[in-house]
Formats: C-alpha cells, sequence, structure tokens
C-alpha cells in the first residue's frame, strides 16, 4: 500500500510541528471561551483539540522505529 509520509519522511515532523500550533492555539481560544461563558462553543473546540492530538500520536506511533518521528 503507498503511504505518503513513506515516501517524504521529512513531511511527518513538519505536520506534526504546524498539528501542535493549531493544538495549542485552539487550547487558547477554549479557555478563553470557557472563562468568557460561552459554553456551547467550548466543547466544540475542545473535541477539535482532542482529535488533532490523537491524529498526531497515532501517525509517531505508526512510525514507532523511525527516529524522525520523535524529533
Amino acid at each position: 500500500m503507498f503511504d505518503f509520509l513513506d515516501v517524504y519522511p521529512w513531511l511527518l515532523p513538519v505536520i506534526i510541528f504546524f498539528g501542535r500550533v493549531v493544538d495549542v492555539s485552539l487550547g487558547t481560544l477554549r479557555i478563553i471561551f470557557v472563562s468568557k461563558g460561552e459554553k456551547y462553543k467550548a466543547p466544540l473546540i475542545g473535541f477539535v483539540e482532542v482529535f488533532i492530538w490523537v491524529v498526531i500520536i497515532s501517525q509517531i506511533l505508526s512510525r514507532a522505529n523511525d527516529m524522525l518521528a520523535y524529533l
């Protein structure tokens, strides 16, 4: 089976970096919405935040033997 990240191994650390940037930004927005009392937006942002985290961790663990995944 063709795997895009096997052809471009340098792409995984870039995806992880930008995924974490988006994850932390969404976490900050979620905290802001909770503090302002907007209780309907915060769980949606929290769901997206956790989804991004799970996708990134699953990509790292699926390539556990590749040292670039841990950088």
